[in-house]
């Protein structure tokens, strides 16, 4: 039948082009997914050559410093500000690389090399991400301890000049060299309490900036934003208000959030006061135990200069009392032989007296004025444990130049 031959004719006919249409439609989908696959792996290409170059620059900021380091010299405040601002931006080039995998990714079929390749990128700069936030905070820590660092320098170099003076008194026996190496003693102890209230005023100062930055860098963010935008923006920002009115700590998490919704500006602001708070409360607390050590320090050091005095004078008297024992001595042995005593003997023993006297006065005088200088110059208070114990030594030259009197009286 010529019918049914044509029939089964144009049926195969049929199957075979249905068949090369398949293998066709196949092999265009392979080759659609090997496109995909290739746009895919080009642009994260471009995009870790992107990130590639800014953490060059960052690594090379940071080699700078350390070689700046090893020759002595340390970070300064432009040089790690500049890391800090490489590292956001860092951060604000890779959430907009996201952004863009994300949508490349609804170009394509889950399943696909083309997404799984999407995916992957997306978590590795997910993770690079909290890199750069943790680098950010770490950088902001550093800046903000930046006079607390100038502080730590500089007493380091006062403890060595302190010291060296300690080694000095030491090897020094005269009352005058001694009281003067202890007068430089008090004016280190001065100046490092004022450099410690200096960097504190400092820290305060940098915390304040770091607060009234925060709604600058609101509003640097919210360029470019539309009206949905800006009120997610503003609402966060009421969040983080609540802990920065109080002056309280920026909780870690909300600093993410920052990032991770491309406040990029606020989350480097928010790291930023969170570190100058800390170093301003470490600045006000190294500066209140400072101005009371520094106090004590200097009452004492007036109490050894007060001390040295009297060990000096103690010294003049200690000599006059061995020549008074002495004389005493010939007048007992020669009364023991039933000898009168010489005349000359008390002759002596009034002259020894009066020395004794004189020696007694310089002392009284030379203590009240070391007193009246501690108590004018502010080294010591009044009433103080050192200002009782000097007052109780004049006292008691007090009485000693009394009963010298009623010696001689005698």
């Amino acid at each position: 039948d010529e019918t049914l031959k044509k029939q089964i004719s144009d049926y195969e006919n049929y199957y075979n082009k249905r068949s090369k249409c398949d293998e066709d439609l196949i092999a265009l989908e392979e080759k659609k997914e090997q496109a995909q696959k290739s746009y895919a792996d080009k642009t994260i290409s471009y995009h870790e050559k992107e990130i590639s170059r800014m953490e060059r620059s960052i690594s090379a900021r940071e080699a700078f410093v350390k070689l700046s380091e090893a020759f002595g010299g340390h970070a300064g405040k432009k040089s790690l500000k500049k890391q800090q601002n490489l590292s956001a931006k860092a951060l604000a080039t890779l959430r907009k690389q996201n952004k863009e995998l994300v949508n490349l990714q609804k170009t394509v079929d889950k399943g696909t090399q083309a997404w799984d390749a999407y995916q992957e990128q997306i978590k590795k700069n997910n993770d690079s991400s909290k890199e750069f936030i943790q680098s950010i905070s770490e950088l902001a820590e550093k800046l903000a301890n930046l006079p607390l660092d100038r502080l730590e320098r500089f007493l380091d170099k006062n403890k060595a000049k302190n010291e060296l003076y300690e080694a000095q008194i030491e090897n020094t026996t005269g009352t005058r060299n001694k009281n003067k190496l202890l007068d430089k003693q008090a004016k280190l102890a001065a100046k490092e309490n004022a450099k410690t209230q200096k960097i504190k005023n400092e820290a305060v100062d940098n915390f304040l900036d770091s607060k009234s930055f925060l709604p600058k860098a609101k509003d640097k963010d919210a360029k470019g934003l539309d009206k949905s935008g800006k009120t997610a923006l503003n609402k966060t920002y009421k969040k983080l208000k609540q802990y920065t009115k109080k002056h309280k700590e920026i909780p870690t998490n909300l600093i993410s959030k920052l990032a991770k919704a491309g406040y990029r500006n606020l989350a480097q602001a928010a790291s930023n006061y969170n570190a100058a708070l800390a170093a301003k409360d470490t600045a006000r607390e190294t500066a209140k135990l400072t101005a009371q050590s520094t106090r004590r320090q200097i009452a004492e050091l007036s109490l050894k200069k007060f001390q040295n005095l009297q060990d000096k004078y103690g010294q003049q008297q200690d000599g006059i009392n061995n020549r008074v024992e002495s004389v005493n001595s010939a007048m007992s042995l020669a009364e023991a032989k039933g000898h009168l005593a010489d005349p000359s003997h008390y002759r002596e023993l009034i002259s020894l007296e009066k020395e004794n006297k004189k020696s007694l006065k310089k002392e009284r005088n030379r203590l009240q004025k070391e007193l009246n200088n501690a108590v004018a110059s502010g080294k010591i208070k009044k009433f103080s444990p050192e200002w009782r114990e000097m007052a109780q030594a004049i006292y008691e030259v007090d009485q000693a130049l009394a009963k010298s009197l009623e010696n001689l009286e005698n």
